[in-house]
């Protein structure tokens, strides 16, 4: 079977709701566009450690050059734009154990 590879996207703060939404409308099509799936999206159903009761993200890919292709698009780019000083969060590619 072939490793897939997830984009984890931690929100640490959120200013603006508006722009966060709107922003989801702008990439959701993106995600599918560039070969994504969202597989999870939404406030921690509980927290540990240093963790803050924020959005997560889980989005699935077949490479991390499909993740990396939609982050430097210029579509995301600009959606990207809009949280700009008003959303604070952690984005990474890592590799599934399996």
């Amino acid at each position: 079977m072939p490793k897939k590879y997830y984009s984890v996207i931690v929100y640490r703060s959120v200013a603006d709701e508006a722009a966060l939404a709107e922003y989801a409308r702008l990439v959701t099509p993106l995600i599918g566009k560039f070969g994504g799936k969202v597989i999870a999206r939404g406030k921690p159903s509980a927290i540990f450690e240093d963790a803050v009761s924020e959005r997560v993200t889980v989005l699935e890919w077949d490479s991390p050059d499909h993740a990396i292709s939609m982050y430097r698009s210029e579509p995301y780019q600009a959606a990207l734009a809009l949280l700009e000083g008003k959303v604070v969060r952690d984005n990474r590619i890592v590799e599934g154990a399996l």
